[in-house]
This record gives C-alpha cells, sequence and structure tokens, in this order.
C-alpha cells in the first residue's frame, strides 16, 4: 500500500508546484472590461451593467458596473482562483489580453482594455481618474534621495511580520562607480542601515548585508517610488 501512496503525493506536490508556478505567471494588472456573460440555463445574456475591474501594482484593485458605485479592496491569485474578497472566481481560461471567469452564479469573459487619454479624468469606469502605474524604462538618475514607506501590500497573508527585515527607510545616492546607499528595516535605528546598496541593474536595486536583496524597481515618478521583493510591495515617498 505504501508504494501507491507515495505516486499519489508525488502526483499532487508535481500537480501543486506546476498551478503554484502558472499562478505566478499570470498578471491582471491593467484595466478589463466585461465583454460576455452566461448562467448554467443561459448563455451570451444580455446585459448593461457591465463590469469593469482595474488590478493595480501591489495586489489592490477597483472595481465598478456601470453606472453603479466603485469599490476597492485587495485581490489574491492561487490554486488557479482569483479572490478579490467579496466574490471567488475560478480562473477558466487566461492570456496577455483575455481572462474568463467562473463562480456558481455564471461565466464572464473580460478583455484587457485602454482608458482614452482624453476622457480618463472623466470616466465613469473603475479606476477613473487616477493615472496608469508603469515601471517604463526607469534609469538610475531617477532613484537618489531618502525615500519612505506609506504603505505595503501582500499577495499573500503573512503569518508573522518580521520587523527586523520590513523596510522603513531607503537612502540612495548617485556615485562614481552607481547606485549606492543604505536600506534601513523598522527595527533599525535611524541613520544606521543593514543593508548597503550595492548596484542597479535590469530594474533591480541590488543589496547586500545580513542577507542579499534584490528590489525590483516597479515605478518612480516624481516623489513616488513602489518596490517588489517576493509577495510584499512597497510604496514610498519622498517626505524630506
Amino acid at each position: 500500500m505504501k508504494f501507491p501512496i507515495l505516486i499519489s503525493v508525488g502526483i499532487f506536490c508535481v500537480f501543486a508546484a506546476s498551478a503554484a508556478k502558472k499562478d505566478k505567471n499570470i498578471d491582471l494588472t491593467g484595466d478589463w472590461r466585461e465583454m460576455t456573460r452566461s448562467y448554467p440555463n443561459r448563455s451570451n445574456v444580455a446585459f448593461d451593467d457591465t463590469t469593469f475591474f482595474h488590478f493595480l501594482i501591489g495586489n489592490e484593485y477597483t472595481t465598478q458596473r456601470k453606472n453603479h458605485f466603485m469599490y476597492r479592496g485587495t485581490y489574491k491569485v492561487y490554486d488557479g482562483q482569483l479572490d478579490i474578497g467579496m466574490r471567488l472566481y475560478q480562473i477558466f481560461t487566461v492570456s496577455k489580453d483575455e481572462i474568463v471567469l467562473k463562480d456558481e452564479m455564471g461565466t464572464y469573459q473580460f478583455h484587457r482594455y485602454q482608458i482614452p487619454k482624453q476622457t480618463e479624468g472623466a470616466s465613469n469606469v473603475a479606476g477613473g481618474n487616477r493615472g496608469n502605474i508603469s515601471a517604463g524604462n526607469i534609469v538610475q538618475e531617477q532613484l537618489p534621495g531618502r525615500w519612505e514607506v506609506y504603505k505595503r501590500t501582500s499577495s499573500e497573508t503573512l503569518p508573522d511580520i518580521d520587523y527586523t527585515t520590513i523596510i522603513r527607510v531607503m537612502e540612495l545616492k548617485q556615485e562614481q562607480e552607481g547606485l549606492a546607499g543604505g536600506v534601513e528595516s523598522a527595527k533599525d535605528m535611524n541613520g544606521a542601515p543593514s543593508w548597503k546598496v550595492v548596484g542597479y541593474q535590469d530594474g533591480i536595486i541590488e543589496c547586500k548585508g545580513k542577507t542579499d536583496r534584490k528590489l525590483k524597481v516597479l515605478r518612480c515618478e516624481g516623489n513616488e517610488l513602489i518596490l517588489q521583493e517576493g509577495s510584499l510591495t512597497y510604496f514610498f515617498k519622498k517626505f524630506k
């Protein structure tokens, strides 16, 4: 009996690893419009309460039905599911520009779209008047300054918060050799960073200290900086 059980466990582990890898490749960031809707006993249902989703960097989202109030929350993608808090969808199919979601009520097809710039400020769809968050081509010269965290989000529930690693402040400066500076955790004293910034390449800030860290730059514009490390996304501002 042990041999079949071991085979079953092995197959389950391979399937779970494959599902986790697939989930990590699902990028929903951007604007989505509902195109078709069907129910178990009715296909291609006519509707005028179109649902819009805007998925932001850092696992936040807004959603709105046409001519209805906008709702904001956080979302998670796991085990082939999209959890938006108030509802749980099965991700039936997904591609760069299309996603099909299912729940106990029906099946919903969404297409990715862009809000026209000339109407963005007056748009009634989810995320209207909020501007796009995009990494773009961020160069090293944009990064110097004292950056303080004002918000952080996570794509998964953190069992414990390690304040010795959670970032509080980053001081970045440009030197002849490249990007330099320090990264302070919530437990570090002011001006005593636990990590030293040793370089910037391909959108990654490299740090060395009690551990090596690679911080992915998602956005740097004006006084706003967004970094990602693992499941955590950090939002910084220049307050000084």
